[in-house]
Formats: structure tokens, sequence, C-alpha cells
């Protein structure tokens, strides 16, 4: 399974994930509790070009690329 959707979802004190896979497959994560606006800016920026069609359970696949 690939990871192929990547969703923030904030307030201003909290910021959570919600992680798809192909299969439609979901879960859900807390990424901050501090300044989570710029958590999240920082996620789509820097994290989720790397993760997206990358499988979620090989994770030296995902340590190839960062």
């Amino acid at each position: 399974m690939k990871i192929k959707k990547l969703e923030t979802f904030t307030k201003p004190f909290v910021s959570f994930v919600k992680v798809t896979t192909d299969s439609g497959n979901f879960g859900y994560g807390q990424m901050s509790t501090y300044h989570s606006d710029i958590t999240a800016k920082i996620f789509h920026k820097q994290v989720a070009p790397w993760v997206l069609e990358k499988s979620w359970s090989d994770f030296e696949d995902l340590e190839n690329f960062i």
C-alpha cells in the first residue's frame, strides 16, 4: 500500500494529519500543540512531497529519499 493522500486539520493549538493509502485505508495522528499552523505548512512543504506515493510500510524506501 502506498500513501495516496495527506491532509491536515489545524486549530490554533493543535494540528492533526490524516493519511490515506491507495487501498482506501486511513489513519489520524497528532502533529503539534504549539504553533500548529506553522507545523502544518512545514509538513506540506518539507514532508509530504517525500512520502506521497511511497509505501507506508517500507521505511528504507522513505529513508533513501530524505
